[in-house]
C-alpha cells in the first residue's frame, strides 16, 4: 500500500515538472505562476490522500497506534466533517448519513487506539428522552431515582453499570454533557445520542476518546427512545479489554 502510494507520489511529480517545463515556455508570466499554483495545490491534496490512506489502512488493521495513526486520523476527520456534510448535500447524500459515518470511524479510531481502561475510568452519558415520557421519577439530577419499572431501558442500563462498575449519567442536552465530563474527569466515555449530538459531542471532546452509539427512535426524535444494551455492553468490553470485568 504505502509503496503505491510512492510510488503514485512519483509519477505526479514527474508529470508536473513535465508540464512545467512545456508551459514556462509558451506562457507568460502570470499563466506560469498559475501553473506552479495549481500544480501545488495537486501535489498537497496528493500528500493529503496519501497520509489519510495509510493512516486508514493502520486503523483498520487495529493498529491505530502505530505512528499515532489514529490521533492523526481523528484530526482529519475533524477537519473534513464539515466540508463532508456541505459536499453531502450536493450529491444528495442526506446530513444523518455522514454523521453516522463519522461515529463508526471514530468508534474504529478509539478501539484501534489499544488503549485500556478500569471501568471506574468510564462514563455512560445518556440522552434524557431515553427514559419513558409519562415517568414522573426525575433521574437527570440522579439516575439511582429510577423506579425499575421496566417501561424503558434505563433500568437494565443501570443493572449493567452495577456489574461493571461504570459511571452513568443522564442529560439533557450537549451543555451538561459536557458539565458531567468536567465534574467526572472520565479517560473515556460511552455516549448515546442522536446523530447530530453524537457528532457535536464526538468533536468538542477532542482529548478524551469517545465511543458513539446511536439510539434508536421508533416513535420518532427525543421521545421515548431505546437503545441495544448489547451495543454499550460490548463497548464496554472493548474499552476495558476485559481487564477487572
Amino acid at each position: 500500500m504505502i509503496l503505491l502510494l510512492l510510488t503514485i507520489t512519483w509519477v505526479f511529480l514527474l508529470a508536473g515538472i513535465l508540464l512545467y517545463v512545456i508551459l514556462v515556455r509558451q506562457y507568460r508570466v502570470f499563466y506560469r505562476m498559475a501553473t506552479i499554483a495549481a500544480l501545488a495545490g495537486v501535489y498537497a491534496a496528493a500528500l493529503f490522500m496519501g497520509i489519510t490512506v495509510i493512516c486508514v489502512f493502520l486503523v483498520n488493521s487495529g493498529k491505530g497506534e502505530v505512528l499515532g495513526a489514529g490521533r492523526l486520523l481523528r484530526k482529519i476527520l475533524d477537519l473534513t466533517i464539515f466540508p463532508a456534510m456541505a459536499a453531502g448535500r450536493m450529491f444528495g447524500i442526506d446530513r444523518e448519513t455522514v454523521q453516522r459515518a463519522y461515529a463508526q470511524i471514530n468508534n474504529r479510531i478509539v478501539y484501534s487506539s489499544g488503549l485500556g481502561f478500569r471501568p471506574q475510568e468510564v462514563l455512560l452519558l445518556l440522552p434524557h428522552c431515553i427514559q419513558d415520557s409519562e415517568c414522573k421519577h426525575k433521574i437527570t439530577g440522579n439516575v439511582y431515582n429510577c423506579a425499575k419499572c421496566g417501561k424503558c431501558p434505563v433500568s437494565e442500563i443501570i443493572d449493567l453499570c452495577g456489574k461493571y462498575n461504570i459511571n452513568m449519567v443522564v442529560v439533557p442536552g450537549g451543555t451538561l454533557a459536557r458539565k458531567a465530563i468536567k465534574e467526572h474527569k472520565p479517560k473515556a466515555v460511552i455516549a448515546v445520542a442522536c446523530e447530530e449530538d453524537l457528532c457535536s459531542g464526538i468533536h468538542d471532546a477532542r482529548l478524551i476518546p469517545v465511543v458513539g452509539i446511536l439510539n434508536e427512535r421508533p416513535m420518532g426524535p427525543c421521545f421515548n427512545t431505546q437503545v441495544n444494551i448489547g451495543r454499550i455492553e460490548s463497548a464496554v468490553n472493548q474499552l476495558c479489554n476485559r481487564r477487572d470485568v
